[in-house]
């Protein structure tokens, strides 16, 4: 991770513009930074760069649940409608980070040292603020006189080296006013006091409870005197103390304490990071059946969700299945249950068995993204790539910026003999991912494929000038 970020830092050119860089009086008004639609551009080229330096989760269920979570508070922040994007970063780092264009990042880790959803919520309705008042973007005065792509590997830079590690070294690659920059972007106390406010608000407005932000920053403080000088990253660009948590506290006592709600969704995400952080399925096997036979777990069913889990990683897929019938049982439509059986029914070898009970979920969840995915694969591995053709549509209708949802349609596509169109879907997947320069190349060899149809042709030639423009100007600086 330190070679990739410094990789990514080197290819800014610190000469270039390390004096240019400037911070700007914090008094100034955020809409006088950038507009929405310049702010919007920068929020996917940040996005590309993190998915460049990051491992940005390849789990649609995990990403699926974060960003409804997201989904559910962001309205009570910003009434205007803004679209905010929720990511998971497969990491043990306890930290999370908001990125312009309404980007926000949360570490596993972070979702792990959480007790319920209200904490994890409070996290998100805190990064939510931030985006909501343009910290970010108030403290970089140039960010609207550079080039989308190149304020937003600045940016990508900064705030990465601040969530991964405080020690990367930003003076090191970009020279002294960088790190001086580095070091005003984390948020000021004021910043961070607008933020607990607005995201106590939010939270309180979106039913969870407002109290929870408070404890877990209180945990977390108290936890971090075991850490001595390994603090958790959170700590370090979110400072906590005791007038924080207290002022917290207060706040929160303003609003009526929430109704109780179903955190089963919760329960069984961070059953699945527990599971997949242990490097050998038996040791994830004893650890959940030790836990449920002495009754150490917050959940049941979660609990034993992950023993099935790591049931099926140690191809122990028949115990899977015992496992998991009483679960389903009582929750038939938990796609977490019905997408694991269809795993353990592959497993077993009952391929038409696994893609039946896929369809049949799809038929109460179209387009699911979570469904389809492993669905799409299977039937191009069973030899269907006109089924898969259709759900893969389908899918990108509700999920356009899915690297892997791209990809597996190219290859239906591919087996169907329609190669151009393929060469378009291999493109957006490698620029969704930031690679520029193979999507160029999979665009122009899609315009070279005989017989091209004007439509098809004209996609093309667009999405390539697009492509190119943002090469030009990474290029330039």
């Amino acid at each position: 991770m330190r070679t990739l970020l410094l990789a990514l830092l080197f290819t800014l050119a610190p000469h270039a513009y390390a004096d240019e860089l400037r911070l700007p009086d914090m008094g100034a008004s955020a809409q006088g930074v950038v507009s929405a639609a310049e702010e919007e551009r920068l929020g996917r080229e940040f996005m590309r760069n993190v998915r460049r330096a990051l491992p940005v989760m390849d789990a649609p269920l995990l990403q699926e649940y974060i960003q409804d979570l997201g989904t559910r508070i962001a309205p009570y922040a910003h009434p205007a409608g803004r679209r905010f994007h929720f990511f998971l970063i497969d990491q043990p780092v306890v930290n999370a980070f908001a990125g312009p264009g309404g980007y926000i990042g949360v570490y596993t880790g972070l979702v792990l040292a959480t007790e319920s959803e209200d904490e994890l919520a409070s996290v998100l309705a805190h990064e939510i603020a931030h985006v909501t008042q343009q910290h970010l973007l108030r403290s970089i005065e140039d960010a609207k006189r550079m080039s989308g792509p190149m304020a937003a590997l600045l940016l990508a830079a900064v705030i990465l080296g601040a969530s991964v590690s405080s020690n990367l070294g930003v003076a090191a690659a970009l020279g002294a006013q960088a790190a001086s920059a580095q070091h005003q972007i984390n948020f000021t106390r004021a910043n961070e006091k607008e933020a607990d406010s607005l995201g106590i608000q939010a939270l309180a407005a979106a039913g969870f409870d407002p109290t929870a932000m408070a404890v877990f920053f209180q945990r977390l403080a108290r936890n971090s005197r075991l850490y001595a000088n390994n603090a958790p990253e959170f700590l370090r660009t979110h400072p906590v103390s005791s007038n924080r948590i207290a002022d917290a506290l207060g706040r929160a006592a303003r609003y009526p304490h929430p109704r109780p709600h179903d955190q089963s969704t919760y329960f069984l995400v961070r059953a699945t990071l527990r599971e997949r952080g242990f490097e050998r399925p038996g040791d994830a096997e004893r650890f959940f059946a030790e836990a449920l036979k002495s009754g150490r777990y917050r959940n049941r069913e979660a609990w034993t969700y992950g023993l099935a889990l790591a049931q099926l990683r140690a191809h122990h897929a028949q115990a899977a299945r015992h496992t998991l019938v009483p679960l389903l049982k009582k929750e038939p439509t938990s796609l977490f249950f019905i997408l694991l059986a269809a795993r353990v029914e592959r497993a077993l070898g009952r391929n038409e068995a696994a893609r039946r009970g896929l369809e049949a979920a799809l038929t109460l969840f179209p387009g699911d993204y979570p469904l389809s995915r492993p669905l799409s694969e299977w039937l191009l591995a069973d030899g269907h790539p006109e089924r898969a053709e259709e759900i893969l549509k389908q899918a990108l209708e509700r999920r356009p910026d899915a690297p892997d949802l791209h990809r597996l349609l190219a290859e239906a596509l591919g087996r169907r003999g329609r190669v151009a169109e393929a060469h378009l879907h291999l493109a957006e997947a490698f620029a969704l991912q930031g690679q520029l320069e193979p999507a160029i190349h999979h665009l122009q060899q899609g315009l070279r494929e005989p017989g091209l149809d004007n439509y098809l042709g004209a996609r093309l030639q667009a999405r390539l000038r697009a492509l190119r423009k943002t090469e030009k100007a990474l290029r330039r600086h």
